[in-house]
């Protein structure tokens, strides 16, 4: 199993997670998740565009770390927030840290930065 870090689209009451963009208009699939979602796995592989570049995928145990590290529940491993919050939490973490994850925190700053540009949420599924 593994948590994704990606943008959040606020539509109406829905949340959806992954930006919707051009890219994906290029990958299409008969199956059912495909229909509902616009995505699906058969297709994931065919989307490689500078969207999903900032999207971090990293096992359960990192992102329970990640999400302690970043002042959240490390149980709740499906989330969202503002990417003010989670770039200043992200940096804030970034003074202390000493392990591994400095690379993912500081992926984490990126992908904060590009989603306050485009208005979007960070969030993690």
């Amino acid at each position: 199993m593994s948590v994704t870090f990606t943008f959040v689209a606020v539509d109406g009451q829905d949340q959806v997670f992954g930006i919707r963009c051009m890219c994906r208009d290029k990958a299409s699939c008969s199956c059912e998740d495909f229909d509902f979602y616009g995505i699906c796995d058969h297709t994931e592989a065919l989307i490689d565009c500078e969207h999903k570049a900032l999207d971090r995928n990293v096992t359960n145990s990192n992102a329970s770390r990640l999400l302690a590290l970043l002042g959240f529940d490390p149980t709740e491993l499906i989330g969202t927030v503002d990417p003010v919050i989670i770039r200043g939490r992200a940096q804030a973490a970034l003074t202390t840290c000493v392990t591994d994850d400095l690379g993912r925190l500081q992926d984490l700053v990126a992908l904060a930065d590009e989603a306050a540009r485009r208005r979007l949420l960070v969030g993690w599924a």
